[in-house]
């Protein structure tokens, strides 16, 4: 058994208000897997986030047997040990605990049920289908759950009528077909202006958001009655303010006062997707960088005259989501940063002129793309067009128009034709096509051509090859077919094997910048980091991530997706613009579009959540494989 004393981790500049719950050096490499810690005292004031990292499989003891930490508000991090949570939430006693947010776990811990002070819990990749009791109801404070990447093997109903909920997620979840009484009690929570999102890999799983399934219909009229708690009836739609987080939007909070008033202040994502009054100030809002419509027809009125979001780099429009929602707010958009517009499993789909703006568009589960024929192309002045998880039945003539095409990617689609002028369009600089696909002579010689005018052709490999943990290893994605050697393109399609990955220990350390908002992240990452020998220097969004850039040179930036003011697509974009080399890892490769969007916008590396030790370590080798590459050409 090793014995563990914990103290605030202060020698990492992290503050002491934090404690760190990780194995000790030399651990990995002995055969006892125990590991016994000792807090400070059995009353640790003045600690307010508590943070595990674990990165191998032990038992895990805990000293003195009951611990009050006061000032905790925040527990959070990852492990391989699953029980260590169960463990830690039977030793501490933390009154004031508000937010968990949990990776690497093999169940919701019992304990969590007893922090009634909680008004936060996100869990993210369960081992095992996770169960959600009825205990639930005594998280009376509770206002946002979140469940990723997990199994589900039971869901009670209490989670939906707690008194202060106001937001539940499941997001790529699995094995969990819902009861009838959960559906109505969901239905009951969005009637009451509750906010609820539930997919899993293959769309919603619940049918009132989808009708894939057919479930049993139950009015929420036929529920049991909610013990010791009356959620309040919703009267009128509710109204949705969104406004920038500046002193001056109290003025903007207008409309009838008698209706429930939600306000969006200063976020970097709105989601349209309840029944709602969505108001949108006649003054610019350079906060909100994404917008998200999944309503249905007729569930969102507009007021005022535009919408004026300088930074709205991208819209998505869900599956079943209304078209005429996503119209009324493209005629009235101000948006010259907007780059992305994705629209999810949509049989068709009929441009307006007022969709000039658009720069690249993004669609999935298409039957066909027979709607972009014609004179559509020269209107939208594209500049990039992604097909994901479609049946393309030929591609329209009317793309040999779109002479602002500079990417044009086919993720998971098939293909009966190709028209090799396709690849002559003036400014088209990356293709990626499916690994079926149909070829010919002349096809093979506009390839060449293409790429002696400096573009890529990169193509899908095989499902059976691309199966695993290839997103965070060493296996790549895609193979590059035919590039101009004299261009950055590769490095993530193209991976790197894994003897390159093997570094000499006297290599230094890379000068290492990390643009992530969350301040837990910053941290877990700084801790795992340390244990590396890098002191990594921390940025909060793509704003100050570009102008650092500006004054300080690093040899290595990891760069979060999702971000205030900028994201990071757009943050890596500005960085090639200003000319800068330093290489980029995204923090967000989550899906295999996910990696062709990073290495369109520069980036040269991807990482999933939940980070583990060995894949940052993996992440710095890459980088040092390649500097070695790098100089040794030079020296040719």
């Amino acid at each position: 058994m090793k014995t563990i004393f914990l103290q605030p981790r202060g020698d990492l500049d992290l503050g002491e208000d934090t404690l760190f719950i990780t194995e000790p050096e030399g651990a990995e490499d002995s055969d006892d897997r125990h590991l016994h810690f000792v807090f400070p005292a059995p009353v640790c004031p003045g600690i307010e986030t508590l943070c595990i990292i674990l990165d191998k499989p032990y038992t895990v003891s805990f000293e003195p047997d009951s611990v009050l930490l006061p000032s905790l508000s925040c527990i959070g991090g990852q492990s391989e040990s699953g029980d260590v949570w169960e463990r830690l939430f039977e030793v501490i006693d933390a009154p004031v605990l508000t937010e968990i947010g949990i990776s690497s776990f093999d169940d919701i811990p019992a304990s969590v049920f007893q922090k009634t002070s909680l008004k936060k819990i996100d869990l993210d990749s369960a081992r095992v289908p996770v169960s959600i009791p009825d205990d639930i109801r005594d998280l009376v404070n509770l206002e946002y759950f979140k469940l990723w990447r997990a199994g589900i093997s039971t869901m009670s109903p209490e989670l939906f009528r707690l008194p202060r909920i106001r937001e539940i997620s499941f997001y790529r979840v699995y094995g969990y077909e819902p009861t009838p009484e959960v559906i109505a009690a969901a239905e009951a929570f969005e009637a009451a202006g509750g906010l609820f999102r539930s997919a899993d890999e293959a769309g919603d799983i619940f049918p009132h958001q989808s009708k894939k399934r057919a479930v049993p219909e139950v009015s929420p009229e036929s529920l049991p009655p909610d013990p010791g708690q009356e959620r309040p009836q919703k009267t009128e739609v509710a109204a949705v303010f969104v406004l920038p987080d500046t002193e001056e939007s109290s003025e903007c909070l207008q409309g009838p006062k008698e209706r429930p008033v939600i306000v969006v202040m200063g976020e970097s994502f709105c989601f349209i997707d309840q029944a709602a009054t969505y108001v949108f100030p006649d003054k610019p809002n350079p906060a909100l960088t994404s917008l998200e419509i999944s309503a249905k027809d007729s569930s969102v009125l507009l007021e005022g005259s535009r919408l004026e979001l300088p930074n709205l780099y991208k819209i998505s429009v869900s599956e079943n989501a209304s078209l005429a929602i996503f119209a009324s707010i493209a005629a009235k958009l101000v948006a010259p940063e907007l780059s992305l517009v994705k629209f999810h499993a949509l049989e068709n789909v009929e441009f307006s002129q007022s969709l000039g703006l658009l720069k690249s568009l993004h669609v999935v589960s298409f039957e066909d793309c027979s709607m972009l024929d014609g004179g559509s192309f020269p209107s939208l002045d594209l500049t990039g067009l992604y097909f994901e998880r479609s049946t393309v039945v030929g591609i329209p003539d009317g793309i040999l128009n779109a002479h602002s095409l500079k990417s044009l990617l086919f993720l998971g689609c098939k293909i009966d034709s190709f028209d090799p002028k396709i690849l002559s369009l003036p400014n088209l600089r990356m293709v990626c096509i499916p690994f079926k696909f149909p070829t010919s002579p002349e096809f093979w010689k506009a390839v060449e051509e293409f790429a002696a005018r400096g573009g890529c052709l990169a193509q899908e490999l095989p499902p059976d090859e691309i199966e695993g943990d290839c997103l965070n290893g060493t296996k790549p994605l895609f193979k590059i077919v035919a590039a101009d050697k004299n261009r950055r393109f590769g490095h993530l399609a193209c991976g790197i094997p894994p003897s390159a990955l093997e570094t000499e220990p006297s290599q230094p350390m890379p000068k290492i910048l990390i643009a992530e908002d969350n301040a837990l992240n910053q941290k877990v990452l700084s801790l795992m980091l340390g244990k590396l020998g890098c002191s990594p220097e921390f940025v909060s969004n793509g704003v100050e991530c570009v102008e650092r850039l500006k004054t300080e040179d690093f040899d290595m930036i990891l760069m979060d997706m999702q971000m205030p003011l900028m994201d990071g697509f757009q943050a890596t974009r500005e960085i090639r613009a200003l000319g800068k080399s330093v290489w980029i890892t995204s923090l967000d490769g989550y899906s295999r579009f996910g990696v062709l969007e990073c290495t369109i916008s520069g980036m040269d590396d991807y990482l999933l959540r939940p980070w583990t030790l060995a894949h940052l370590s993996r992440a710095i080798n890459k980088f040092r494989a390649a500097r070695a590459k790098r100089t040794q050409q030079a020296r040719l």
